[in-house]
């Protein structure tokens, strides 16, 4: 069987998350069963023979109870075992911390382009730390990197991931439905393809399914791309992998599955050891109702188009980012105080109610209107935009977009997108204005609070102290606005999108 293509940075992340649903579920039934269980995913793992052998004070051994900190490493590698690291570099960098005293668990990816000083090979991109010395001198950068005066950071574990086999391990997790924020095309043709430099690629915007290559075309794209931008795009999809996995299928076939983690990743020997495993597993049982929350890493792009590295944007900002991945600061805004009952009528937002807004009724009108007759369900579309916005030049069945989203049992709902760039959709900067007769699309669950705004119940999604999503029901289906993958449209301006959505064809 041929390698799988390079640059699976969505598997890792996606198999760590169903990793963590694994021991979790089956430390859940250690309740009835006692440490039994736990031995025997420990066994599993420790079947694959591929224990880490790291030199002294590479890990940190945390005490029971206390939070943990686990460093994922992605290394491009086609071999059929690990053997040497030589000229194999990190394609994926993530940090998942586990924090019972915070409000969520954490992520952070670090740029793999990223200025760092390697000891005893000077300055260099920070994913060459693993080809110099594999994964013993990356976690030692990594803690140099992110300690300051007064905290040194410390990694509990670390599980190093090859492609060898893994891509069986992928297809037996599933598919995952994600909104795919623009349109992902190349096809290699010049001048607009890569000429055989990038992967072909064909996605639609809109809320969909996506699997098998589809999800690995989409994740792992970077024509016309940043690395900043890849790995938020990356980690929007490890959202959303994480919160569709069927807690089912892997109390079912955790043994396995904990098998497959043994044999194609690398770990710390303490996750082979019943101590070691247990006091994960208690984090995973006490963390599973907590949200995930991404923190974005302050990479700063450089200015020089010969620099090829990310740099650190700010030692403050920097040291900022961090504690918020130690504690596990969710940010969640607090719930709205209850609406007051008032017989006056609530006025309507205006361009000029918001700074950096502006009508474009005109355009929007003619947008919805393109595809209003076949969609199957109301047209809604937002009068006001950021002043920097502009809808794309119209493309056939693109932009703006009709369709359906298979959904459950085979189930066909009619759907549309809009979509908004935001500075040409330089660096990630598209914002979706999605509609669709599915009432309960997986991505619409657990909002972060409601708030009443012109007569309308919104519904609103928070990544952090930034508003993610806002969503809106209606008796015949939902809509939702989503921010771009830098989250850089302002709460004040997305809640204005969303409550001067209007139906085509009313003034309402």
């Amino acid at each position: 069987m041929s390698p799988p293509p390079r640059g699976h940075w969505w598997m890792w992340k996606r198999f760590l998350i169903a990793v963590f649903l694994i021991v979790g579920l089956a430390a859940g039934a250690t309740a009835t069963a006692g440490l039994l269980q736990v031995k025997q995913i420990a066994d599993a793992i420790k079947a694959g023979h591929n224990s880490l052998a790291l030199g002294r004070g590479v890990v940190d051994q945390a005490p029971p109870g206390e939070a943990q900190t686990i460093l994922i490493l992605g290394s491009d590698k086609r071999l059929h075992n690990f053997g040497g690291n030589k000229n194999v570099r990190s394609d994926t960098i993530l940090l998942a911390r586990l924090n019972p005293k915070g409000g969520a668990s954490t992520l952070m990816s670090i740029p793999r382009d990223l200025e760092v000083t390697i000891p005893g090979h000077g300055q260099d991109k920070i994913n060459a730390a693993y080809a110099e010395g594999g994964p013993s001198l990356s976690a030692k950068v990594i803690k140099a990197l992110l300690s300051t005066p007064t905290h040194r950071f410390k990694i509990n574990h670390i599980i190093n991931v090859n492609f060898s086999g893994f891509q069986r391990a992928v297809n037996y997790l599933g598919r995952v439905y994600t909104d795919v924020d623009r349109y992902y095309f190349n096809d290699n043709a010049p001048p607009a393809g890569g000429g055989g430099a990038y992967a072909s690629i064909d996605i639609k915007p809109g809320y969909q399914l996506l699997a098998g290559g589809a999800s690995l075309d989409y994740v792992r794209f970077r024509h016309l791309d940043t690395d900043l931008t890849r790995a938020r795009r990356q980690q929007t999809f490890l959202r959303d992998a994480a919160d569709q996995y069927g807690a089912g299928k892997l109390i079912r076939d955790r043994t396995q599955l904990a098998r497959i983690f043994g044999r194609y990743t690398q770990y710390d020997h303490s996750l082979t050891t019943v101590n070691g495993l247990n006091k994960l597993l208690d984090l995973v049982i006490f963390l599973g109702s907590k949200p995930i929350v991404e923190v974005p890493f302050p990479g700063q792009l450089p200015l020089d188009p010969t620099d090829p590295f990310v740099h650190v944007a700010s030692q403050s900002l920097l040291t900022k980012r961090v504690n918020q991945f130690l504690n596990g600061d969710a940010r969640t805004p607090k719930p709205p105080k209850p609406a007051k009952t008032s017989k006056r009528p609530q006025k309507r937002t205006k361009a000029s109610a918001v700074p950096g807004m502006v009508d474009a009724s005109t355009l929007g009108e003619s947008q919805g209107a393109a595809l209003a007759a076949g969609v199957g369900l109301p047209v809604y579309y937002p009068k006001l935009i950021p002043i920097d916005a502009r809808y794309p030049s119209m493309i056939a069945n693109v932009y703006p977009r009709a369709y359906s989203i298979d959904g459950p049992l085979h189930h066909k709902y009619k759907s549309y997108r809009l979509t908004l760039e935001i500075n040409g959709g330089v660096d990630g900067r598209y914002v979706g204005v999605e509609g669709t007769t599915w009432k309960t699309p997986p991505i619409l669950d657990r909002p972060s609070e409601t708030r009443s705004m012109n007569h309308r119940k919104l519904e609103l999604f928070f990544d952090s102290n930034r508003l993610r999503l806002v969503a809106w029901r209606t008796a015949n289906g939902v809509y939702w606005i989503e921010n771009d993958l830098r989250e850089s449209v302002s709460n004040r301006q997305m809640l204005a999108m969303a409550s001067s959505l209007t139906r085509i064809g009313s003034k309402r």
